[in-house]
């Protein structure tokens, strides 16, 4: 999010505060288990929404056509992201099992 963020055309400060207000909001929220099972879907609303209403968001990113290479990015970059989570998963079990 602080990428995101610093990226709008606004003055440092004004992004720096912004960004600690959601975060601080988003720790609250939390810790009082407001958004305890929906807590992954609210923020992938909330980054989505920040990436696809911002366009100098997505005009940053050289990939494909502006939103879609964005979202493509996003995907491709969590796929990954799952992928190499999983494996290191395996590599612990398989090393918790012998040792």
């Amino acid at each position: 999010m602080a990428i995101a963020f610093f990226s709008l055309p606004i003055p440092s400060p004004l992004s720096a505060i912004l960004w600690l207000g959601v975060a601080i909001v988003l720790v609250f929220a939390q810790t009082k288990r407001i958004i305890e099972k929906i807590d992954l879907l609210i923020l992938i609303g909330i980054t989505l929404a920040i990436i696809l209403l911002f366009p100098p968001l997505f005009a940053i990113v050289k990939v494909g056509e502006g939103r879609v290479g964005v979202m493509m990015l996003a995907i491709f970059g969590g796929l990954i992201a799952i992928a190499i989570t999983a494996i290191f998963r395996l590599i612990y079990r398989l090393l918790s099992n012998f040792l």
